[in-house]
């Protein structure tokens, strides 16, 4: 006899009430969830991104990250002016970004990074894994729809 547990319930539950209230989100903004694409265009180019995703990626800060194409370390072994991370591609609309970076060291894969605009400000909102081959923006936003998932949030101090 099978017996079900009413807190696998409330997880199912909570689960699907989390992923049905992201895009109901996108959606109540009058935009699509990044994963349809649709509004979002394909960066190839760390400059083309918004200033403050490039500040959160460490753009600016000595050997954090390459730009796609350019020089990048992918071993275990630190290499003087070689970064170990790589930005591979982004999908960008008006609120939402999802952006690929290759990583380097004994785990040499790629992550994916989605931000949404929210007042003005770009927050990470979900992390994800994808292939170190991904051959442009439809096959970014399928990889990091199957594996992202959501970052904590940072609560703030009022002191």
């Amino acid at each position: 006899m099978h017996v079900r547990s009413p807190h696998r319930r409330i997880m199912v539950m909570c689960l699907l009430g989390t992923v049905l209230s992201g895009s109901a989100t996108a959606a109540a903004a009058g935009q699509a969830p990044p994963g349809s694409g649709a509004g979002m265009h394909e960066v190839i180019a760390l400059a083309d991104l918004p200033a403050q995703i490039r500040s959160d990626l460490g753009v600016g800060q000595e050997n954090t990250i390459a730009d796609r194409g350019g020089p990048f370390n992918p071993g275990c072994v630190m290499v003087a002016g070689k970064p170990n991370q790589r930005f591979m591609l982004a999908a960008l609309g008006a609120a939402s970004a999802v952006v690929a970076v290759e990583y380097g060291g004994i785990a040499h894969g790629a992550s994916s990074r989605e931000y949404q605009l929210t007042h003005g400000d770009w927050t990470l909102v979900r992390t994800g894994h994808l292939d170190l081959q991904v051959a442009g923006q439809k096959a970014l936003l399928d990889q990091h729809a199957r594996s992202a998932r959501a970052v904590p949030v940072k609560k703030k101090k009022w002191f």
